[in-house]
């Protein structure tokens, strides 16, 4: 038997994007410095796909796909593998 799923929806970032940290090296504590890490998209679809059969009472295998897609920054991961229950 073959087991599907799908996954769609959309996510919208209500919070500020810009992601500033301002930090210093503890051993020069007032020179400070400033970095930005990655700006979210403000809004994104979400997809995603998997799919898992059995291939006995206490095995199986399973392959899933999942996605962030807005705005010019892409997120993909996809996962494989083969499970045992004991």
């Amino acid at each position: 038997m073959l087991d599907l799923g799908f996954r769609l929806g959309w996510m919208h970032e209500f919070a500020d994007t810009a992601r500033p940290m301002t930090a210093a090296f503890a051993a020069a504590p007032t020179s400070q410095f400033t970095v930005f890490g990655a700006t979210p998209q403000r809004d994104s679809a979400v997809v995603g796909f998997s799919a898992a059969t059995a291939l006995g009472d206490h095995s199986s295998l399973f392959v899933a796909y999942d996605g962030e897609i807005g705005g010019g920054t892409d997120n993909h991961a996809l996962r494989a593998g083969f499970k045992i229950r004991w």
